[in-house]
């Protein structure tokens, strides 16, 4: 449910791409379905219309980055999340939580220090309903963060927002891994 800009936003590659390649296209389809500059409330609002699109064996959702760069209230996010999660399930498809990514260095070094710690605080949330409601929880923080707690340049596009195409590969492996492990 990331719609996948790189190149300061002029330039499309959702992680699903590099997913499916991943995945193979001979037992599973990929659909992406993000929409740019969402909140998980705006995702959830929308949530209903995507999964009558199904069924959907399973959904991965990024969501919570916006709401952090918007200040909106980490409750409210997690709340959403929580609903997303559950419309998920009563459309019985597994629901996979990735946890947000960290920023680039533009973007740190801007608003790090304000930043990091609600980026941290909604991912503890995130793997909460994920332990809660029996979902799939993805630490992509873990997978991607320098020692600094930043996205490293090589998966950051220059906005410090967006992953590279290099970055979204990432984030398609320890999907991919995840899935593979868990044999969702």
């Amino acid at each position: 449910m990331t719609e996948g800009y790189t190149s300061d936003g002029n330039g499309y590659f959702p992680y699903g791409f590099a997913l499916q390649d991943m995945l193979g296209t001979e037992e599973y389809e990929v659909t992406v379905s993000g929409n740019s500059g969402e909140t998980t409330g705006d995702l959830l609002k929308r949530l209903s219309s995507v999964l009558s699109f199904g069924p959907f064996d399973v959904v991965i959702v990024l969501g919570g980055t916006n709401d952090v760069g918007m200040e909106l209230p980490l409750n409210e996010s997690e709340r959403h999340l929580r609903g997303i999660t559950k419309l998920i399930q009563h459309h019985k498809a597994t629901a996979v939580l990735l946890s947000i990514p960290p920023c680039g260095r533009s973007l740190f070094m801007a608003e790090g220090p304000f930043l990091v710690p609600r980026q941290k605080d909604l991912n503890a949330r995130i793997k909460q309903i994920c332990i809660d409601e029996s979902a799939v929880f993805v630490d992509l923080f873990t997978h991607v963060a320098d020692a600094a707690c930043r996205l490293p340049d090589d998966l950051s596009d220059e906005d410090g927002l967006h992953l590279s195409r290099r970055g979204y590969v990432k984030l398609a492996k320890a999907v991919h891994d995840t899935l593979v492990k868990l044999q969702v």
